[in-house]
């Protein structure tokens, strides 16, 4: 249970809105997203981009979103891309 708070807390910072949006269809998702990746990552912005790929790979097969959900996912992957770049260049 820790384990799975674990891979929650840095899409539920990043992802806030996305992960509301989706509501119960978050959970199934964070299962598979669980066995696909059984290896979390420290770092926060990075996991939050392997779970963005993750929705992106499960979009190209077919997985629907409601248009507003798509949005509020492309609008808050594009900023996890900006926190991911910016903390890689601070290095």
């Amino acid at each position: 249970m820790l384990y799975r708070a674990n891979r929650l807390a840095p899409l539920a910072m990043n992802l806030n809105q996305f992960c509301r949006a989706l509501g119960p269809r978050l959970g199934p998702l964070l299962s598979e997203y669980s066995i696909r990746y059984p290896n979390t990552h420290i770092h926060f912005y990075a996991e939050c981009d392997r779970f963005c790929q993750f929705i992106i790979v499960k979009i190209e097969e077919g997985y629907e979103l409601e248009p507003s959900v798509k949005a509020i996912f492309d609008e808050e992957s594009a900023q996890i891309k900006l926190g991911l770049i910016a903390t890689y260049s601070e290095l």
